[in-house]
């Protein structure tokens, strides 16, 4: 490594508290095929729970320098010791168009961070997610796909701060049109009722009631050639809320 990037890599470190790596490393091998990973042990276990207890001297793993993650993905894995060693996501080359792939790879690598017990990682995925909701003046916003949405729930606990803030953006900014026109089977039933939740909370409650004001045509069915006209013509069918009190 040229000696300006070893400089930046420790100034880098230096912001979660050492400033040395020390020479030691501990052999990772990940996934079905054991795609083999040296790290630096300190690094390790000064951000993962799960790597500190594994190498505290109680374990086979701390005898052989070598752990074992064979369930996980070498690419998640490679993310993560990108993050350990050179600090938050980078938004250098984020653009709202790329956002499928990348909130793709970040929901795998929040899942990953919540399985090593490492908080700092989260949150930095966190601040990422909440800074990609501010694009560039003419960018579109562009907010997680189904998929990364499925991986952050089926990856974490109902208390989970990535669950609150997901709620909390499609809260605040998703409109009707855009849950309608999905198909409700690519989310997670958590989310959707989440999501329900939220929203029921966010609203405010009507100064007046809306359906004494309607009355009940809204909700009947016609029942002869007359009717139906009427309905027909005053009536949707389609879910849609009942507008205010005219002024």
């Amino acid at each position: 490594m040229p000696p300006q990037q070893t400089q930046g890599l420790k100034r880098k470190l230096s912001q979660y508290g050492f400033s040395e790596l020390g020479n030691t490393t501990v052999m990772v091998q990940v996934g079905a095929e054991a795609e083999a990973f040296s790290v630096h042990d300190t690094l390790l276990c000064s951000r993962s729970k799960f790597f500190a207890v594994a190498l505290n001297g109680k374990w086979k793993e701390s005898d052989d320098r070598i752990i074992k993650l064979p369930d996980d993905d070498p690419n998640v894995f490679r993310d993560y010791v990108a993050h350990l060693y050179f600090g938050k996501p980078s938004l250098d080359h984020y653009r709202p168009s790329n956002a499928p792939a990348d909130y793709n790879a970040v929901s795998k690598l929040y899942v990953f961070a919540e399985k090593m017990q490492d908080p700092q990682c989260k949150n930095d995925i966190t601040d990422w997610m909440l800074a990609t909701v501010n694009p560039k003046e003419g960018d579109m916003l562009y907010y997680p796909a189904p998929s990364s949405i499925r991986t952050f729930y089926s990856g974490t606990l109902a208390s989970s701060p990535a669950r609150r803030l997901l709620v909390d953006m499609f809260t605040n900014h998703t409109v009707g049109s855009w849950l309608k026109d999905r198909n409700l089977d690519e989310f997670p039933v958590e989310f959707i009722w989440d999501l329900a939740v939220c929203m029921g909370q966010f609203r405010p409650l009507p100064s007046y009631d809306p359906l004494k004001r309607v009355g009940t045509k809204r909700y009947h069915e016609p029942v002869n050639q007359e009717s139906r006209k009427e309905n027909n013509e005053t009536h949707t069918h389609e879910l849609s809320p009942i507008n205010g009190p005219s002024t």
